[in-house]
């Protein structure tokens, strides 16, 4: 039997935790949330417009990705706050 697989990007457990893929998620989206804004101060993209047209394209489609999926009944802070 298989604990864990990922299919389409999405990672799957055999108890059925959405912990893991949350985790992964806010792994994910801080990482790229990092290195945009290291980007966008390099390379002078100041106007608030474009911070956050880039931050939708970047930052948000990686956190909602999959987010049907979801079978979420509470929502565990601890792993954002991490």
């Amino acid at each position: 039997m298989v604990d864990r697989f990922k299919y389409l990007g999405i990672l799957f457990d055999s108890i059925a935790s959405d912990r893991s893929m949350l985790e992964q998620v806010v792994a994910k989206s801080t990482k790229a949330m990092h290195w945009l804004v290291n980007h966008v101060q390099k390379s002078g993209w100041n106007h608030p417009h474009m911070r956050m047209v880039l931050g939708e394209v970047y930052v948000r489609s990686i956190m909602q990705f999959g987010a049907p999926t979801w079978a979420v009944s509470t929502i565990d802070t601890s792993v954002c706050n991490e």
